[in-house]
């Protein structure tokens, strides 16, 4: 008995693994939204416009989640419902100091509801310019062996 007992348990364990990110996924709310500017710096504002129909958070928590290798990382929001007769509104947050760079999947968080907006990418400020150096010599035959 017991060895069907540990068998049993084995599948009901690995069933729940196997279940737990399909549950996490069905949290995810189907709401067409995108993110306005795709890259920003830091200290910029990142803003995402929810297209569909969205009841007002119930609670004062909306965060912006950064979703990146399986960590993630919220950032405090806001949120503005459209104006009368409109659906949707748009959820802001300033991208800190310390956001690492990089690209991000980025998901608008109002109360329980998780709404996927694409991807963001935080660059380094300013626009570099790359410039290349010429070689001096331009050529050489000269080798070493």
């Amino acid at each position: 008995m017991q060895k069907s007992e540990g068998v049993v348990r084995r599948r009901f364990a690995l069933l729940a693994f196997v279940c737990l990110p399909a549950g996490m996924l069905l949290s995810q709310t189907h709401v067409p939204a995108s993110v306005e500017n795709p890259r920003l710096n830091r200290g910029d504002t990142v803003r995402i416009d929810v297209q569909g129909s969205l009841p007002p958070p119930k609670t004062a928590t909306v965060e912006l989640a950064l979703v990146r290798s399986g960590q993630m990382a919220y950032l405090h929001a806001t949120y503005e419902p459209a104006g009368t007769g409109g659906a949707g509104g748009t959820v802001t947050a300033v991208i800190p100091d310390s956001a690492e760079l990089g690209k991000y999947d980025i998901q608008a968080v109002l109360d329980d509801k998780k709404i996927a907006a694409g991807q963001l990418s935080i660059q380094p400020p300013g626009k570099p310019e790359a410039v290349l150096t010429d070689l001096s010599p331009s050529a050489t035959y000269r080798t070493e062996t």
